[in-house]
């Protein structure tokens, strides 16, 4: 999961060979959790029709791209909001232990779980906490604008201030509002500038419905039918790439197939501290010495659900990207990672919490669905 726009500067190959050309404007649309199996699903079935003919359109290309691992969002916009995967900028899962801090530290609101407190309060400066600069201020070196295109309940938040610190910041209300904002800022733009867009209601309609659900395509034909009506028709732009992609897709669970650390004390008394990562892909932090005991416990008691893998195993596979890793990322890691087999979800809750099957459609993990994103590039001009 390379930053496209990275590439499409530096002349990577997003178009037919026939139709290579310098682009003065690159956009990335980011629809949440539009995994390639479901958008080449919705132009095959005929509720993404638009879509369709926008990727037989001269000049346009539909290819595949593997999301981050975890495949979740956090991980992924910060791979887009740095260039870098997640080996190297350490958002590497939806609750991430910070032993600098002696916190477990929710990236997505920046705070600590459980006690749900914000680290700025705490005195943690969120930039400074990941220590990387942006491409919107890498780009700016080379002389190229940023324009970012986001809800505005986002404007001004630790995890927007990672990964889009140097560009400008408009916001929206809705689909159709994002659209015009957007068509606005390709019309007026004036010299080289990247302009990343994000949707984000498909996502929540997949953890409430399920991919494979009558709502799921209808979000999906609304954002077909808005997309062609509101942004691309009739538009003129000289030197524009638009790029549509994904941070990652989604796979049905069902009730049955949820498995709760919470029922596995012997375990848990063996960890530092509780589980961190994401319930697709769970980081486990082991007691001095007990390694090999825990990963023989989850091999005879969770096999059935989850494969277990250590974190040199993870490491020598790249599966968070390439290295060499950080230290402070190495420790994030943890010991063990528990990778849930087909549907499954292994969940951990903090006492008190309680235990419900919350998502329909879920991610994070390794499966096809959840790992394989589109990437459409369409040239604008």
């Amino acid at each position: 999961f390379m930053t496209p726009v990275l590439m499409a500067m530096v002349g990577m190959d997003f178009l037919p060979k026939d139709d290579q050309s310098e682009f003065e404007v690159v956009v990335t649309l980011v629809v949440d959790a539009l995994g390639y199996r479901g958008f080449t699903e919705a132009m095959e079935r005929g509720y993404a029709p638009n879509l369709l003919e926008l990727s037989r359109r001269d000049g346009s290309l539909l290819s595949c791209l593997t999301s981050t691992f975890p495949s979740a969002t956090p991980i992924a916009l910060t791979t887009l909001g740095t260039g870098l995967p997640p080996s190297q900028h350490g958002v590497i899962g939806d609750k991430i232990y910070d032993s600098e801090l002696g916190e477990i530290v929710r990236p997505l609101t920046f705070s600590t779980v459980p006690d749900v407190r914000p680290l700025e309060a705490l005195g943690v400066d969120p930039i400074s906490w990941v220590g990387l600069a942006t491409i919107y201020q890498r780009l700016a070196v080379a002389g190229v604008g940023g324009v970012v295109i986001n809800h505005a309940e986002y404007e001004g938040t630790a995890l927007s201030r990672i990964n889009h610190g140097g560009a400008r910041f408009i916001g929206f209300q809705s689909l159709p509002d994002m659209c015009v904002s957007l068509r606005s800022v390709l019309q007026s733009i004036s010299g080289r500038t990247y302009v990343h867009a994000y949707w984000g209601v498909l996502d929540a309609i997949s953890h409430t419905y399920g991919v494979d659900s009558p709502q799921y395509r209808a979000e999906l034909h609304s954002l077909d039918y808005v997309l062609e009506r509101i942004l691309l028709r009739g538009l003129r732009t000289r030197h524009t790439l638009l790029l549509i992609l994904a941070d990652h897709g989604q796979i049905d669970t069902t009730a049955g197939r949820w498995t709760w650390l919470n029922d596995h004390p012997e375990l848990l008394e063996m960890l530092e501290h509780a589980p961190t990562g994401d319930h697709r892909a769970v980081l486990l932090h082991v007691r001095n010495g007990l390694e090999p005991r825990a990963k023989e416990y989850l091999d005879e008691n969770l096999d059935y659900c989850a494969r277990t893998i250590t974190a040199e195993e993870a490491l020598d596979l790249e599966i968070f990207g390439p290295g060499p890793m950080p230290e402070r990322v190495r420790e994030r890691v943890g010991d063990l990672i528990v990778l849930p087999r087909e549907e499954w979800v292994v969940r951990y809750e903090f006492p008190g919490v309680e235990r419900r099957r919350w998502h329909m459609g879920t991610h994070g993990g390794v499966s096809e669905e959840e790992m394989l994103v589109p990437l459409l590039s369409v040239r604008l001009d």
